[in-house]
């Protein structure tokens, strides 16, 4: 059973998130998730406190069962529990008795845990400790901290309760990350470019570029700094990037905006490419997470970058990491749920054993402590191989199973293109980033409760989720036929996407390119009549959830 300490606690609370966290504390008595909530009840404070990418900031990071940690503004308990499975103790600090209170109901179980309510300043601690957790809050110690220096006298203070060879670790903002450029408001203030402009008169919170962040962590006695860059932040990160693999992998990727004061100045994602060519990339990715030492970490195993798949279902979630040591490097493969481990027990059967296939050899692993390693093999990937064949002679049979579809009078009133060179794409997706733009208005007004869906769908439009090959379908058609037409073409799509779907490839049917028809129509398809609709085929990077059936949409009689 946990310990909830409050010797410190003086009776009033000097922060809340208003009667939301009420619904939290009692969601929290009642193990519930905001996933379980209707989507019409699910608000941002929910996600924010209790979403499970939130332990991704440091689940992956090598704790031992040794190790004695120090979480310091534990708040409702985002990371708490992770590093209770982690750790051997941890001690979770608290200013806010509320959130205190939401955090022991999620983890009451947890017999190696102590939360302190109360303020740090006034608490004493009868050991020192392997690491200090500081998860969004290094920023605030003007706030909470006496002093002309408040931010380097709080950061000796960290050093104080760290044994000599311990670590901080440092999850914040970056001041001049690329998507307040872009035009995201500054997050703790709401205000666009507050940060960038120096927070001009503010005096409760800032944050730190970089260099700032690396200088202000040397001054206040940690020498020995490595940084990592959560993507595509530190609140709900799904890779971990290093020096070492920033400009050789894909940050970048598009993902959701929570809130809809984002001007949208830009696309963010082609600001990374210019950023990545200049090798400028590092000093403006959207957050830092920070392994502060007061001595050089002789540790011989180097992680260099992780990848974390929470989207999947949970049978399908495994962490991955790319690992460096005297020399070698390899990736790692692990369970992040107990329902994954028997696929892991899977992937390990399969590096054992031989596919029979003269082409294909499974990469042999190595199992160790529930995870397994292979050896890291550079040249195409077999998810590469999939798309140059969906670019090759598989898109020349997926066409021919929609070509095989019924049509009315057999008079196959279709035309099709399939775009797959680089210049024809370019200009599709030019097209479709200006159709998108056009009709952003329309999109916020419905889906003005969930403005992150606005988001999503204008980042997947102007770029059809990153998709190498694209099928346009036109329709040629005569006015008495055209419904029988329409169902005739939408036949033949319908074939090519269980086409793709037995080849292991993945489609989207698009209707989103109509919207930019007639440009499109006289650029690829001259003469052949009306463009109707798209698929996309590619690799999926998730496994697809259910569709959510509307009621009452059938009768068998």
């Amino acid at each position: 059973m946990a310990e909830l300490n409050l010797d410190y606690y003086t009776a009033k609370d000097h922060y809340s998130d208003g009667d939301i966290e009420e619904t939290l504390l009692k969601m929290a008595q009642e193990g519930k998730s905001f996933e379980d909530l209707p989507e019409e009840e699910v608000s941002f404070p929910m996600v924010y406190h209790f979403s499970g990418l939130r332990e991704n900031i440091l689940s992956w990071y090598p704790l031992k069962k040794a190790d004695s940690v120090l979480e310091i503004g534990a708040g409702c308990g985002a990371i708490t529990g992770m590093l209770c499975r982690k750790a051997g103790h941890v001690t979770s600090v608290e200013l806010s008795k509320r959130r205190a209170d939401i955090n022991y109901a999620r983890n009451r179980d947890k017999e190696n845990l102590t939360i302190m309510v109360g303020n740090l300043n006034d608490m004493t601690f009868p050991e020192k400790f392997d690491y200090v957790v500081v998860n969004g809050v290094l920023e605030y110690a003007m706030s909470f901290t006496e002093g002309k220096t408040p931010y380097e006298t709080f950061l000796q203070r960290m050093g104080a309760y760290l044994k000599p060879e311990g670590r901080l670790l440092i999850a914040i903002e970056n001041r001049l990350g690329l998507k307040y450029f872009a035009g995201a408001p500054e997050d703790h203030t709401d205000l666009h470019f507050f940060g960038i402009n120096g927070y001009p008169g503010n005096q409760s919170v800032r944050t730190f570029s970089k260099n700032e962040l690396g200088e202000l962590l040397e001054n206040s006695g940690f020498p020995f700094l490595r940084f990592y860059y959560p993507y595509p932040d530190y609140k709900f990160p799904t890779e971990i990037f290093t020096d070492e693999s920033l400009y050789t992998n894909s940050y970048g990727r598009s993902y959701p905006v929570y809130t809809d004061k984002t001007a949208d100045l830009f696309a963010e994602s082609e600001g990374v490419k210019a950023f990545e060519k200049e090798k400028i990339l590092d000093s403006f990715v959207n957050s830092f997470l920070v392994e502060a030492g007061r001595t050089e970490n002789r540790d011989p195993e180097e992680i260099l970058y992780v990848k974390l798949n929470q989207e999947r279902k949970e049978k399908f979630r495994l962490l991955t990491r790319i690992v460096r040591e005297n020399g070698e490097v390899r990736a790692e493969k692990e369970a992040m749920v107990p329902q994954a481990e028997e696929f892991v027990e899977k992937l390990e059967k399969t590096g054992t054993e031989s596919t029979g296939s003269d082409k294909y050899k499974n990469l042999p692993c190595r199992a160790e402590n529930g995870k397994i390693s292979y050896p890291l093999l550079t040249g195409k990937t077999l998810h590469q191989e999939i798309a140059e064949l969906a670019q090759k002679e598989d898109l020349e049979e997926i066409i021919q199973a929609g070509l095989c579809a019924p049509s009315a009078q057999n008079l196959q009133p279709w035309y099709f293109v399939a775009l797959t060179k680089k210049e024809d794409l370019s200009y599709l997706f030019s097209e479709l980033g200006t159709t998108a733009f056009s009709h952003r208005k329309e999109l916020e007004a419905r889906f003005k409760n969930n403005p992150e869906v606005v988001e999503e769908t204008m980042e997947f439009m102007s770029a059809m989720g990153g998709s190498q090959t694209i099928i346009l379908g036109f329709l040629n058609y005569s006015d008495e036929l055209l419904p029988s037409c329409i169902e005739s073409v939408a036949a033949a799509m319908e074939n090519m996407c269980l086409a793709a779907y037995d080849k292991g490839i993945a489609s989207c049917w698009v209707e989103a390119v109509v919207r930019a028809g007639n440009a499109l129509g006289s650029h690829f398809a001259t003469g052949h009549g009306k463009l109707i609709g798209a698929i996309v085929l590619g690799y999926a990077d998730m496994e697809p959830r259910p569709i959510k059936q509307k009621g009452a949409r059938y009768v068998i009689r």
